[in-house]
């Protein structure tokens, strides 16, 4: 991709297929017991989380809403979408507030050679896309 000042588009490259990547900064927002994806719309039913980007993040956040409300804690005031994280607990249960996350988003083309070695076509990452990440029966005692 090539930057193009003052009219906002990207025009398209001459340039060979390649690695597309982009990282930020976000600092903390807030910690509730609201998960977005796992629980939409029920507030205060999942474990605590620390939310990072989109200050106005709840449960009954949407893509429209992110879109329309709240502030950013990321570097880029533009950048309105929410991430969170189980709270992190000290050993009496207080939650340890991090110092920031790094978002950190890579494409690989589909002609770059880790395509071809884990057998798979790269995709771009698609519009809309949803995380959740996580063992979600791990019980953090040597298990599982």
């Amino acid at each position: 991709l090539q930057p193009a000042w003052g009219s906002g588009a990207i025009p398209a490259s001459g340039a060979p297929d390649v690695v597309g990547a982009f990282r930020f900064l976000c600092t903390p927002s807030h910690n509730a017991y609201n998960d977005p994806i796992v629980y939409p719309g029920q507030t205060g039913k999942s474990h605590l989380h620390t939310f990072f980007g989109n200050t106005k993040a709840d449960a009954n956040s949407t893509y429209e809403s992110l879109r329309t409300s709240g502030e950013s804690t990321c570097n880029n005031l533009l950048n309105r979408s929410a991430y969170w994280i189980p709270a992190l607990l000290n050993g009496q249960g207080k939650v340890v507030m991090p110092d920031y996350v790094s978002i950190y988003y890579k494409r690989r083309p589909s002609t770059d050679p880790v395509c071809q070695r884990q057998g798979k076509a790269c995709i771009a990452l698609p519009r809309g896309l949803r995380y959740v990440f996580g063992y979600n029966m791990s019980t953090g005692k040597g298990g599982g």
